[in-house]
């Protein structure tokens, strides 16, 4: 069974693959721009001047989803990778419909009968591959042909975004992950005179070590240092290690100086784990 730490890591390395994966597909669009470049193949002022049009990234991005190949057909850049635009009806409105019906000579009529303002298939196999075409003939208006032409190449950087921001995310998880594990230090290895506070259970004003026996460990209450408490080992393995709880050095009864933790085998202390159930409690 895989672990949640596993699941975990494993989201953080899928999204990861995307991302390089969706990287390595926009320069793979631009290599022949490079190739030209980079071995002066061609004059440095042509290619600058003139090719530099045509290897946009928005435009090659726009030109490999709805060139040629078609839109839902092994298109280059997995549709997945990135939410395009599902319904391209909100840019290209029925003045457009009227304007291309009329550029074509077809009969109007035609256009009114379809179910969805217009016939899919022409939409993706006529009008996307031709769009300079359309915008040229005055069918679409300037505002609307840059939204057509850089909606892909925003939806891809959203999608490189969003994915960072799940990997930061995923990777604070394991973080987290590993300080609670350390965080657990076994029961004979707890710091006489250290408090342990347990999240989630009736004890967690926290319990103060004070001996430890070879079947029990005592215990001091952090909220009332003057009531003791006697806890059976099997009985606080039970009760307490099934939760998140650690174990800190207090200066008083609303301070703590660090927190122990079990690294290693060893008992460390460290000043700058964050101590989450004293902050909880003071605030």
């Amino acid at each position: 069974m895989t672990t949640i730490y596993q699941q975990v890591l494993d989201r953080i390395i899928n999204r990861s693959s995307k991302i390089n994966e969706l990287k390595q597909e926009l320069s793979n669009l631009r290599l022949p721009y490079a190739y030209f470049k980079k071995y002066n193949i061609l004059p440095l002022n042509f290619v600058e001047g003139e090719l530099d049009k045509y290897f946009e990234y928005d435009r090659l991005v726009f030109e490999d989803i709805y060139g040629s190949k078609g839109f839902l057909c092994d298109p280059q850049l997995d549709m997945e990778k990135f939410n395009m635009y599902e319904n391209i009806h909100d840019i290209l409105q029925d003045e457009f419909w009227e304007k291309f019906y009329k550029i074509h000579n077809l009969n109007i009529e035609i256009y009114a009968s379809l179910n969805s303002r217009a016939d899919r298939t022409i939409e993706l196999k006529q009008v996307f591959p031709n769009l300079d075409y359309y915008f040229n003939k005055g069918a679409i208006d300037e505002n609307s042909y840059d939204k057509l032409i850089t909606n892909p190449i925003n939806n891809i950087k959203a999608t490189i975004k969003m994915n960072k921001v799940y990997i930061e995310s995923d990777t604070q998880k394991l973080v987290d992950m590993d300080n609670e594990v350390y965080d657990k230090i076994p029961m004979d290895k707890l710091p006489i005179g250290s408090v342990v506070f347990v999240g989630c259970s009736s004890i967690n004003e926290g319990l103060i070590v004070e001996k430890i026996c070879p079947k029990t460990i005592k215990f001091r209450k952090h909220n009332d240092p003057a009531k003791k408490v006697q806890v059976n080992k099997d009985r606080f393995e039970f009760k307490i290690g099934r939760f998140e709880y650690q174990v800190y050095s207090m200066r008083d009864r609303e301070y703590a100086n660090g927190v122990y933790q079990y690294i290693n085998g060893e008992v460390v202390f460290s000043t700058e784990r964050k101590c989450r159930y004293v902050d909880m409690l003071t605030v």
